[in-house]
């Protein structure tokens, strides 16, 4: 089913910021790439073959190592600064779940991702950037498009509900504990 930006991220970012937890990695970031790279042109989400068809939300391709199905279809790139369309194999996958999973772990697995800085950056502007220096995409403007999805969409992002949870436990749980007590006289 196709949805708007807005549907799209209230949809998935409870799930971005599950498989997030503790990476570095943004889910205003995660977002911004799979609207990017899976939105078609009618704006809705999933909008291109690659994510509609097999649940490839991050165009990301499919490598010498990897051991899963795949899929070969047309994509743009840019080389020496020409855009061309090349026909090129991409990782198929049985479910949107299973794509950022694997994106997540696809960044966590290749050190280039660690050596430019993806899971330190401080901001998700930072974390574009530092993911266009890996060489994540060949659009030289992919940082600024990226960054400029994130600005759009952060608004629609639902909070980490489980870290809202766990410090509200503690700020009731320490006002409980430190409430003053009345004390029975005979």
């Amino acid at each position: 089913m196709s949805q708007t930006r807005e549907e799209f991220v209230r949809r998935w970012s409870p799930f971005v910021n599950q498989i997030t937890a503790g990476t570095g990695l943004f889910a205003e970031t995660v977002l911004s790439q799979a609207i990017v790279e899976s939105q078609g042109r009618t704006g809705l989400i999933p909008g291109t073959q690659l994510s509609r068809d097999h649940n490839n939300y991050f165009g990301i391709k499919a490598g010498s190592g990897w051991r899963g199905q795949t899929v070969s279809l047309k994509t743009g790139e840019v080389f020496n600064g020409k855009a061309v369309v090349i026909t090129d194999a991409f990782r198929k996958y049985a479910t949107p779940e299973d794509s950022f999973r694997d994106y997540v772990q696809f960044l966590r697995n290749n050190p280039r991702y660690t050596r430019a800085g993806v899971f330190t950056a401080k901001t998700p502007a930072e974390q574009a950037q530092a993911l266009q220096r890996a060489g994540y995409a060949t659009n030289p403007r992919y940082a600024e498009l990226i960054a400029a999805v994130g600005r759009g969409i952060q608004k629609w992002i639902i909070p980490n509900t489980g870290s809202i949870a766990a410090l509200a436990a503690a700020i009731l749980f320490f006002l409980l504990i430190t409430k003053p007590t009345k004390t029975a006289t005979a």
